[in-house]
């Protein structure tokens, strides 16, 4: 928990320690002990400058599944439930993005792509005139391989549908990533 879910462990010490989160020192806030009857965690007080200790009854603090502590199997299912909890009365979600990934080359061609819709839908040969009066691509040009010419041949008197397929495309993507993405929160959940 201290280190893959430390936000959630500050979370912790923030609603159910009742301190606010501007007074603890960014990343100190650790679970120390825990127990099938508790969980103490500590926390570096900006304001005082020392350690401070906030123990938490399981079967006291409040989250929204009402989850009992038992056992040492509860415990995991507990945790999760406060992380949940504690994130939605300070207004956030308890998923955290740690990293953000970068397009790769198919990723670049894809925004090309659409660049280049996107334009053809405002004036279809405007690329075609740039391309035709740039001096370098201009010698390029002969060498392009012919169903290439005929497939944006194609693409300049079909623009807008190119784009309305494309939307819809999207559209119905986003209805089936959205449902993958509540199978996929089950899942994270389950392996929290």
């Amino acid at each position: 928990m201290n280190g893959d879910h430390q936000l959630s462990v500050h979370d912790y010490v923030v609603v159910y320690g009742k301190v606010p989160a501007s007074q603890i020192a960014e990343g100190s806030a650790k679970i120390s002990d825990i127990s099938e009857k508790d969980v103490t965690i500590t926390y570096k007080s900006k304001a005082i400058g020392k350690t401070e200790v906030v123990s938490l009854n399981w079967n006291e603090v409040p989250e929204d599944q009402d989850i009992k502590v038992v056992a040492f199997g509860d415990i995991k299912s507990k945790l999760i439930s406060m992380a949940k909890y504690a994130a939605k009365k300070q207004g956030y979600s308890h998923v955290q993005i740690k990293k953000v990934l970068t397009p790769g080359v198919d990723g670049w061609i894809i925004y090309l792509l659409s660049v280049i819709v996107l334009v053809g839908c405002i004036d279809p040969k405007l690329i075609r005139r740039t391309v035709e009066h740039d001096a370098i691509f201009s010698k390029i040009l002969p060498y392009v391989p012919q169903f290439l010419a005929n497939l944006y041949s194609w693409s300049e008197r079909n623009f807008k549908l190119i784009a309305v397929i494309t939307y819809v495309a999207h559209i119905f993507e986003l209805g089936i990533s959205s449902s993958q993405t509540k199978i996929g929160l089950l899942f994270f959940q389950q392996s929290f």
